[in-house]
This record gives structure tokens, C-alpha cells and sequence, in this order.
């Protein structure tokens, strides 16, 4: 809403009324009005006030901010990158990708990148070569991740994101990791001198002896665990699955686990396809040797 000031002057005996428009604050510059006395007599109507010039600084303008004490903005800025957008690992095992992540900076940006991964599972774990890379120029970074599952990993696929951060600066580039429904189980090297020294059963994936065996998550889709099975011995092995309530160190089975169909070379894969399913436990031991705690080895598998 505009309004009309009303300025009035007393001159001798005369009144000389000034009008002007503005602002309702009537603060701004061009409020100020410039005139000179041009009558000495006081019978000139319009005379006017002498040099009225307007105040070096405008009386209604908010007070100017303190110039000292604050944190400049960050310069410039940065883009992660992968080569690798999908990679898998069996139950067990590490990717067999090297995923390459690359920083690559922008508009004069330099400084340390911190380097993580956010979406893992339990078991699941994500490396970094190096978790900070320093630029200090206009080329780009590069950092090496692996990814691996554990046997206590779930198997599905996992949406995990890589994030560089540098301060308030992120960047993101996304990796599906999937953790296939398959577990490599291994003969053990010198698996007749565990026989031998009574060490137990394996807990399904040769990794460990002990009492009992890990129960591994049943996959999230419902389907089975395909079970594969390498002789990391030296001399060719054959697995001799157990029925269906049958006890191997006493550990009860509750569904069979398929014979091998012959001796496993060593450091050959047996070619004979095993699945197992959620809540049931299976067990066995190497045929060639007999069934002693050494040679002893039990699956379970969590509902």
C-alpha cells in the first residue's frame, strides 16, 4: 500500500508544503529530498531547504553483518563411481569381482575422501584397500573393495550403496551383492590324521572341528542350499552320506545326504548334485576312511 508523506516548512511567515511518494517506511535514498534557499525576504513560495543531502547510510537498512569469524564453503566438489554394479558369492567364500572405486573430483575440489558401505547382512563383509584417498589434483582416485559372505550369511541378493564422503560432500554409487544358495563344503587336507587323532566332527564347511555344527539361515526365497563338495586333500576321498536318523558323533540326522558316486581327485569338485532344506539336519563322513569323529561332518540348516 503506497502512501503520501506531507513535509511542511515555516519560512518567515509563509508555508511551503512539500508532498512526496514512497515506501511506507519512508527510509529509502529517494525520500530525501535536495533544495537551497532562494528567498531572502520569506514572499517566495517556493523556496526551498538548504542542501539537504541524504545520510551516508540509509537510518532504516538493517545493521551490516560481521564480516570475521566464519567458515568458508568447501570448494568444489567430487563423483564416486564403480566398474562393477552386480557381484556374487557363494555361502563361505569372496566375489571373484575386484570392484574398482573411483573418485573423481570436480571445479577445483582437493582433500580426504572417506570411503563405506551401508546395506550389509550378517556375515557379509565389505574391504576397502584403502578406506581414504587424498586428491590433490585434477586426476581421479581409485580405491580396491572386496565383498565375501560367511556360512551365518542369509542367501539373497543385497542392495549395498558405496559412499564417499568429505565433509558435507557425499556421493554414492550403488552394488548389488548377491549371496548365492550354495556352500562349498571341503574335504580337509590330511583328513586320516584327524581320523586318527579323534579331532571331532567338521562343522559342515571344513573350516572348524568341534562339538557341533553351525546352523546356516535357510535362503529368503524358500529355496534349497545346493551343496558342493572339494577334496583339499591329498589323496583322492570318497563321501559317504547317512540316512535319515542316523547318528555321526553324535549328531542325529534328520533327512539323508547323498552318497558320492566314486573317489574325489584331489582338489576336484564331486559331481554329485546335493540340496539340503530349511530345519532339517544332515550328516556323513568320507567312505574311504570310515566313520570315525575324525572323518565326521554335519549340515544344519536354520527353518
Amino acid at each position: 500500500m503506497r502512501t503520501t508523506n506531507i513535509l511542511a516548512l515555516v519560512v518567515s511567515t509563509s508555508v511551503l508544503a512539500l508532498a512526496a511518494c514512497g515506501d511506507a517506511s519512508g527510509t529509502s535514498a529517494s525520500n530525501y529530498h535536495k533544495a537551497a534557499y532562494d528567498d531572502t525576504t520569506g514572499s517566495d513560495p517556493t523556496a526551498g531547504a538548504a542542501d539537504q543531502t541524504p545520510p551516508a547510510t540509509d537510518p532504516g537498512a538493517p545493521p551490516a553483518q560481521p564480516t570475521g569469524g566464519s567458515t568458508p564453503a568447501q570448494d568444489g566438489s567430487f563423483k564416486a563411481t564403480v566398474d562393477v554394479a552386480a557381484t556374487n558369492a557363494d555361502l563361505g567364500t569372496a566375489s571373484k569381482d575386484t570392484i574398482t572405486v573411483t573418485v573423481t573430483p570436480a571445479m577445483g575440489f582437493k582433500g580426504d575422501v572417506i570411503l563405506s558401505v551401508t546395506g550389509t547382512a550378517a556375515g557379509v563383509t565389505a574391504k576397502f584397500d584403502k578406506t581414504t584417498v587424498s586428491i590433490t589434483g585434477t586426476a581421479p582416485v581409485t580405491a580396491k573393495l572386496n565383498l565375501s559372505a560367511d556360512y551365518v550369511t542369509q542367501a539373497d541378493t543385497l542392495p549395498l550403496v558405496v559412499t564417499a564422503t568429505s565433509g558435507k560432500l557425499t556421493s554414492t554409487a550403488p552394488v548389488n551383492f548377491k549371496v548365492n544358495s550354495q556352500l562349498t563344503f571341503n574335504i580337509p587336507l590330511n583328513i586320516a590324521a584327524m581320523e586318527a587323532a579323534g579331532g571331532g566332527i567338521t562343522e559342515a564347511y571344513g573350516k572348524t572341528f568341534g562339538a557341533a555344527p553351525i546352523a546356516i539361515p535357510a535362503p529368503k526365497d524358500g529355496s534349497p542350499i545346493a551343496v558342493k563338495v572339494i577334496n583339499l586333500d591329498g589323496v583322492p576321498r570318497e563321501i559317504h552320506g547317512s540316512g535319515g536318523g542316523q547318528a555321526v558323533g553324535g549328531i542325529t540326522s534328520t533327512a539323508s545326504f547323498p552318497h558320492g558316486v566314486g573317489l574325489v581327485q584331489p582338489n576336484a569338485t564331486d559331481t554329485v548334485t546335493r540340496n539340503i532344506t530349511a530345519g532339517n539336519t544332515y550328516n556323513g563322513y568320507m567312505h574311504d576312511i570310515g566313520a570315525g569323529k575324525g572323518t565326521g561332518f554335519a549340515i544344519m540348516v536354520a527353518k
